[in-house]
C-alpha cells in the first residue's frame, strides 16, 4: 500500500474520530514529516493537538493549515473551532472565529460541520439566538445525513444550551 502523507492523514482522522488523540498526533507527525506543506496534515494535526491539550502546537498547525490552503472551508472550520473553544483565553479569538465560520459556511452550505461550527462561533461571540439558528440547521443536516444518534443527541444538547443562553466548552 502507498504510505504517502494522505495515508497518514486518513489514519489520523480516524484516530481523532476514535478519540485516540496521542495516536492521531503520532500518525499526523508522519504526514507532516513527509510533506511539511501538506495543508490537511497540518489542519488535522492541529485538531489532534487541540484535543490532546497541546494548545501552542494546535495554534501553530491550524494557522499553517489555513495559510497553506486559504480557500479551504475545512481549514477555516478547524481553526474556527479552536479559536472558539480553546480552554485558555490567550488562544481564543471569537471575532476571528466567527469570521472564519461565516466564510466557510457560505462555501459549504450543506455541511453539518460548517453549521455546527458557525453555532459554536456565534455562541463564543455571545450571539445565542444566532447560535441556536445555526445549531438547528446543523441538526437538520445531521438528520438528513443519517448521522449517528449520539452525534445528534450532542447537537440537541448544545441547542438547548444556546436557547437557555448557556455555553459550555466544546472539544470536538
Amino acid at each position: 500500500l502507498p504510505r504517502g502523507p494522505g495515508f497518514w492523514v486518513d489514519l489520523g482522522q480516524g484516530l481523532v474520530s476514535a478519540k485516540r488523540y496521542p495516536d492521531a498526533v503520532a500518525a499526523l507527525n508522519r504526514a507532516v514529516a513527509m510533506d511539511p506543506d501538506h495543508a490537511p496534515a497540518r489542519t488535522w494535526r492541529g485538531t489532534a493537538r487541540f484535543m490532546a491539550g497541546d494548545l501552542p502546537g494546535a495554534a501553530e498547525d491550524l494557522e499553517k493549515g489555513l495559510a497553506l490552503s486559504p480557500d479551504s472551508p475545512d481549514a477555516a472550520l478547524h481553526l474556527s473551532r479552536f479559536l472558539s473553544g480553546a480552554p485558555d483565553a490567550r488562544f481564543r479569538n471569537p471575532p476571528r472565529a466567527l469570521s472564519l465560520a461565516e466564510s466557510a459556511a457560505q462555501k459549504a452550505l450543506d455541511s453539518p460541520l460548517a453549521a455546527d461550527t458557525l453555532a459554536l462561533a456565534r455562541s463564543a461571540s455571545d450571539d445565542f439566538p444566532g447560535a441556536a439558528r445555526a445549531q438547528e440547521k446543523a441538526l437538520e443536516l445531521l438528520t438528513k445525513a443519517n448521522a449517528a444518534p449520539e452525534v445528534i443527541e450532542e447537537g440537541k444538547k448544545r441547542l438547548e444550551d444556546y436557547r437557555a443562553r448557556k455555553t459550555r466548552p466544546l472539544m470536538h
